[in-house]
């Protein structure tokens, strides 16, 4: 259900940050890998699966953008840019704050206007860094990915009207919400039990509930690579539970990809719970969920 593609020209740099670099193995002037980014991203929306949780929020303001929509912003801030770039925006804010007369020397700005900066436009020419930074500079990326979610999604009416940008991160990235047992178990199919380990399935859902808030996180992370809720509740995150054999000696696996969870039986309860805690210790999915 956990969705990841990793396009030539596009990478991760500090964790969860999506960065679109210019520097990385790929060329901008083929945009095939971020076209097909965009797409994957509108795929998102028409299906149950999630993206992890890697992208910062001016992302979606973009992908908005490119549809043209009316919930888009248009203009960026430093707080933006602190998203994808702290260095840069903690250089700017240095600037701003600067009293010497050498500041122009000090802070160069690398970009088409560099040279326009003086005492009396300080701010203007950070902002006008700061738009260009969201717009031309990575026009080469941009413009594809935005294509390819455009290809999928832009018929979509209501996504032009009516959906925001963190809605849009909710809808592709799902939610953060506490575990909700209940509603996992709601949704969830047993394969290959018999008719008399019924009794025994309750005691796993008991086991379940029983955890700390922490191991229930752990637990959905350790079924699906992500600890997010599916934006319509934890009721859709589809767990199958398949019978795996018995005996104490083995432990529950699973398969993310089918938010399968393989679950041998036990002969009793502690045992059970014993082997589910370490099942899920020390579970990190693919890195890229919280």
């Amino acid at each position: 259900r956990l969705l990841w593609a990793a396009p030539l020209g596009v990478r991760l740099g500090a964790p969860h940050l999506l960065v679109f670099n210019s520097s990385t193995p790929g060329d901008p002037s083929k945009p095939e890998g971020f076209r097909a980014l965009g797409a994957l991203f509108g795929h998102t929306m028409l299906s149950k699966n999630v993206l992890p949780a890697a992208f910062p929020p001016v992302l979606f303001e973009l992908l908005l953008a490119g549809l043209g929509s009316e919930r888009a912003r248009r203009r960026f801030s430093l707080s933006d840019l602190a998203l994808v770039s702290p260095a840069m925006a903690r250089s700017l804010d240095r600037l701003l704050e600067y009293n010497g007369d050498d500041f122009v020397e000090l802070f160069t700005l690398d970009w088409p206007r560099g040279a326009e900066l003086s005492s009396d436009n300080r701010a203007a020419h950070v902002d006008a860094y700061v738009q260009w930074f969201f717009s031309d500079r990575y026009s080469p990326q941009l413009q594809p990915l935005q294509e390819g979610f455009q290809s999928v999604v832009g018929c979509s009416n209501l996504l032009k009207s009516l959906v925001d940008a963190l809605q849009l991160e909710h809808i592709l990235c799902g939610l953060e919400a506490p575990v909700d047992v209940q509603a996992i178990k709601s949704g969830s199919t047993a394969e290959h039990w018999p008719r008399g380990d019924a009794p025994y399935l309750e005691t796993f859902w008991e086991v379940l509930a029983g955890l700390s808030d922490a191991e229930k996180r752990a637990f959905v992370t350790f079924v699906s690579a992500c600890s997010r809720t599916p934006p319509r509740g934890w009721q859709d995150l589809g767990l199958r539970v398949q019978k795996n054999g018995s005996g104490d000696d083995r432990l529950p696996t699973a398969f993310t990809c089918f938010t399968l969870l393989l679950l041998p039986r036990y002969s009793s309860k502690e045992v059970l719970a014993a082997r589910l805690r370490t099942a899920i210790a020390d579970t990190e999915g693919f890195g890229l969920a919280d």
